[in-house]
């Protein structure tokens, strides 16, 4: 999933609606999302303004899904702004 520009939501509501409208449809096996903006985001804890990367799986995900979903975060912070 892409924000590209709203910022009114929190990722975790959004997330959890996502889930819910998946889980009344035929993807009901999905197991992560990922949230991410397209734009800085301004932390209360952070003097620096980073991109938004909010992961949230169903249920316990498996090893291999995890590893596969660090991987491509590590590659996305690698990518300069």
């Amino acid at each position: 999933m892409h924000n590209d520009g709203f910022v009114g939501i929190p990722p975790h509501i959004v997330s959890e609606r996502i889930f819910g409208v998946l889980k009344r449809s035929s993807y009901t096996n999905t197991q992560c999302i990922v949230y991410l903006t397209n734009h800085l985001v301004k932390f209360a804890d952070d003097d620096e303004p980073a991109l938004l990367w909010w992961t949230q799986y169903n249920g316990q995900p498996p090893e291999d899904l995890m590893m596969f979903v660090n991987k491509l975060r590590e590659g996305m912070v690698a990518l300069p702004c």
